[in-house]
C-alpha cells in the first residue's frame, strides 16, 4: 500500500500539471489576440458583422443583397459576434474570441499526450509544449487568431472530433462498446453541426469518415460506428444548418443559395457553382508538388503574401518515409527483420489514423480549394504528423529532437506570417456617424461596387432599405436579383442614396446609375465617417426616367 502511495501522488501531480497547461494555453492566446490588435478583416466589413444583425432583425428580403454574395451565408457564428460587439467592449471580444481560437492547441497537446505513451514524463512535457509553440505560430491559425473568419472556431471543433475518436478507440478495442459508440455518436454531431456552421470544412468530414475504421480493430465495431457517425452527422447538420437551407429554398429555389446554382438553376442568380477557383494547381505537376508549391510561394493559395515550410518539410518526410516502408517490406521479403522489430514512440493505430486524415484531407483540399486559410487544422496537425514520420524512420529516437529542432531553424529563417488587417482597440467595437438621420427615417440606399462596406448598416435607422445591383453575386441587369432592386426603386416614395467607397476602382457611376434609371444630385455627397479603415460616399439620387436602360 505505502509502495502505491507514491505512484498515485505522482499521478495526480500529472494530472493537475495538465489541467494547468491546458487552461493556460487559452488564456495566453487570448493575451496575443490583445497585443495583435482589433481585427479589421474584409470579411468582418462585408458579412459577419452584418448578417448577424440582420438575422436577428429578420432583414431577408428587405434588403437585397448588401454583404454580396456572403448576405446568404448561413448566420449563426455571426449573430455571436453581432451580440458580442454590441454587448462589451472591443478588448474583451477580442480575448474571448483569442482564448477560443486557443483551444486549438490545449486539444494539440491532448492529442499528442494521448499518443505518446512510451515518453518519458519529462520529455513529454519538453515536447508538448515545444509543439504547441510550434503548431501556434503557424501562418493561417496566428492571422485568424482572434479574428472573426471562423477558420480557428471550427478547427477547435473538428480537432475536438479527432480526440474524441481517439478515446473511442481506446474503448471499443478493449470491449467497452457503450461508451466508445456514444463518443463516437457525440463527434458525428459535432462534426455534422460544424458542418452546417461552415461549408468549407466537408473536406474534413468525408476525410474523417474514410479513416475512421483505421482507428478500430473488429470489423463490427468499424461498421457499426461508420454507421453512428454517418447518422449522428446528419442530424447535427440539419440541426445547426437545416433551418437556413430551408429558407433559402423557399426564398430561391436553391438550399446552398448561391452555391451550385448550375445545378438548382435559381432565376435570381447566375447558372454558377460561384466556387473560387483561382487558387487550384494548374498542371499535373503542380499537383503532385502542391506542398512545396505553396511552401515556395504563397500566392499560389492566398490573396496576401506569407513564407512558411511546414508543408514543404512534412511532404519531404512522408516521401523520405515511403520509401523507407518499401525498402523495409523488400529487406523483409529477405528474410532481415530490422524493418519489423522498430519500436515506435507513439501508439501505432492512432498514428495511422490521423497521418491518413492529414494526407486525404490535404488532397481532397486541394482539389476543392486551394485557400491557404481553409488548412488551418491541418496545419495545426502538421508538427505533429512530422513527429511521427520521424519515429517511423529512425529507430535511435535520439535523431528525432535533433531533426525537429533543424526543422525549426529552416522553417523560422524564412517565416513571415499573414496579415488581415489590425487596428488599435477602440469602443464600441464598429462605429459609424450616422448623426444626420432620426429614428424612423425612411430611404432606400444603393450600395455600388464590391468594396465590404455593409457594416455600416447597423448604425442606420432600421427604416433604411440596402439594396446592392453590383457585386460578386453577378446580379447585374440579368437576373431576379436585379429585377427586385429596380423595383424596389421604382416603387418607393423614399429618398433614394447612394453609397460606396470612394477608393473602390469597380465603382462605375455611370453604369450604375443609368441601369437603375437614376441620377446624381449634385453637390450631395458626404463622407461617412467610422471606426473602421475605409472612405464611404453617401450622395443623395432621384429617379431619372428618360434615362434609358
Amino acid at each position: 500500500m505505502q509502495a502505491d502511495r507514491p505512484e498515485k501522488q505522482q499521478s495526480k501531480t500529472r494530472l493537475i500539471l495538465i489541467i494547468l497547461l491546458g487552461v493556460s494555453i487559452p488564456i495566453i492566446f487570448g493575451l496575443i489576440s490583445l497585443w495583435f490588435g482589433k481585427d479589421t478583416n474584409w470579411d468582418l466589413q462585408n458579412y459577419h458583422y452584418y448578417n448577424g444583425y440582420a438575422f436577428l432583425q429578420n432583414r431577408m428580403g428587405f434588403d437585397i443583397a448588401p454583404a454580396q454574395m456572403q448576405t446568404y451565408f448561413n448566420p449563426i457564428l455571426d449573430v455571436l459576434f453581432y451580440f458580442l460587439a454590441r454587448s462589451f467592449p472591443s478588448s474583451v471580444v477580442g480575448f474571448i474570441y483569442g482564448s477560443f481560437h486557443g483551444l486549438n492547441l490545449s486539444l494539440i497537446f491532448l492529442l499528442f499526450w494521448i499518443l505518446s505513451k512510451s515518453i518519458k514524463n519529462t520529455n513529454k512535457y519538453i515536447f508538448a509544449i515545444c509543439l504547441v509553440i510550434i503548431s501556434g505560430t503557424g501562418p493561417a491559425f496566428l492571422s485568424e487568431l482572434g479574428n472573426t473568419m471562423n477558420d480557428n472556431l471550427t478547427s477547435v471543433i473538428t480537432l475536438l472530433v479527432l480526440v474524441l475518436f481517439v478515446i473511442s478507440s481506446v474503448n471499443l478495442n478493449n470491449g467497452r462498446d457503450k461508451a466508445g459508440y456514444i463518443q463516437v455518436g457525440i463527434a458525428g454531431l459535432l462534426m455534422g453541426l460544424n458542418l452546417g456552421l461552415k461549408l468549407s470544412i466537408s473536406g474534413f468530414v468525408v476525410c474523417t469518415a474514410i479513416c475512421l475504421p483505421i482507428l478500430y480493430r473488429s470489423f463490427r465495431s468499424k461498421v457499426v460506428s461508420l454507421g453512428i457517425y454517418a447518422v449522428t452527422g446528419l442530424i447535427g447538420f440539419l440541426a445547426s444548418n437545416g433551418f437556413w437551407m430551408w429558407n433559402l429554398w423557399v426564398k430561391f429555389g436553391n438550399p446552398f443559395f448561391p452555391y451550385y446554382n448550375n445545378l438548382f438553376q435559381s432565376p435570381y442568380a447566375a447558372p454558377s457553382q460561384f466556387m473560387d477557383l483561382r487558387f487550384l494547381p494548374a498542371t499535373l505537376s503542380e499537383y503532385l508538388t502542391w506542398p512545396i508549391v505553396i511552401s515556395t510561394n504563397s500566392r499560389r493559395v492566398c490573396e496576401l503574401l506569407f513564407s512558411d515550410l511546414r508543408f514543404g518539410l512534412l511532404y519531404a518526410v512522408l516521401i523520405v518515409w515511403i520509401v523507407y516502408f518499401i525498402f523495409g517490406l523488400i529487406r523483409s521479403a529477405f528474410g532481415s527483420s530490422t524493418y519489423q522489430n522498430n519500436q515506435y514512440l507513439f501508439d501505432t493505430r492512432i498514428s495511422n489514423f490521423l497521418l491518413a486524415f492529414v494526407v486525404s484531407a490535404f488532397i481532397l483540399w486541394m482539389i476543392q480549394f486551394s485557400i491557404y486559410r481553409y488548412l488551418v487544422t491541418l496545419e495545426l496537425l502538421v508538427p505533429i504528423c512530422f513527429l511521427l514520420l520521424l519515429d517511423r524512420i529512425f529507430q535511435r529516437k535520439w535523431v528525432i529532437p535533433v531533426i525537429m529542432f533543424a526543422a525549426i531553424v529552416a522553417g523560422t529563417s524564412i517565416y513571415a506570417p499573414l496579415n488581415w488587417g489590425r487596428t488599435s482597440w477602440s469602443d464600441p467595437y464598429i462605429q459609424v456617424d450616422t448623426s444626420q438621420f432620426q429614428p424612423g427615417d425612411r430611404a432606400v440606399v444603393v450600395m455600388l461596387g464590391m468594396s465590404p462596406i455593409s457594416y455600416v448598416i447597423p448604425d442606420f435607422p432600421k427604416e433604411f432599405r440596402f439594396v446592392r445591383p453590383q457585386a460578386n453575386l453577378m446580379a447585374t441587369y440579368k437576373y431576379g436579383l436585379f429585377d427586385e432592386i429596380s423595383a424596389v426603386i421604382r416603387n418607393t416614395k423614399d429618398p433614394i442614396y447612394l453609397l460606396y467607397d470612394k477608393n473602390d476602382p469597380s465603382v462605375d457611376l455611370n453604369k450604375g446609375l443609368s441601369g437603375l434609371k437614376l441620377t446624381l444630385v449634385t453637390d450631395t455627397c458626404t463622407t461617412l465617417t467610422s471606426s473602421l479603415p475605409g472612405e464611404l460616399a453617401l450622395c443623395k439620387a432621384i429617379k431619372s426616367d428618360n434615362i434609358s436602360n
